[in-house]
């Protein structure tokens, strides 16, 4: 598991490198369940009164800073963190590995333009 977490805005922000942040995947596949939480912008830290996005932070084995908007407000509060990993990265890496190895990977990306009702 993750050693390295800063609390940010209420939210314990993993703070490692992607390359750090592989590892840590890789080691939590044999779980049965598990996810990884990217807020894809600063709005997500704002709408943590809302239960069920709290919830769901609150769930994921890991909160990532995909934010190059926030990460500097991270260094500004000296939370040490390695940098923002976009998850349009972490997706290609993780796609590349789970084809690779075999593994089953699912994304969920829930933005509104690529909802479809």
């Amino acid at each position: 598991m993750a050693t390295n977490i800063s609390r940010v805005f209420g939210v314990d922000f993993y703070t490692e490198s992607k390359t750090e942040l592989l590892a840590d995947i890789q080691k939590g596949i044999n779980q049965p369940y598990s996810y990884v939480v990217t807020p894809n912008n600063v709005d997500h830290l704002i709408q943590q009164h809302d239960k069920v996005l709290r919830k769901a932070y609150t769930k994921a084995r890991l909160k990532l800073c995909d934010s190059r908007i926030l990460q500097p407000v991270m260094h500004s509060l000296e939370v040490d963190s390695e940098a923002a990993i976009p998850s349009s990265d972490l997706t290609l890496d993780l796609l590349r590995r789970a084809n690779n190895e075999c593994l089953r990977l699912v994304i969920i990306d829930i933005s509104k333009e690529n909802y479809v009702q």
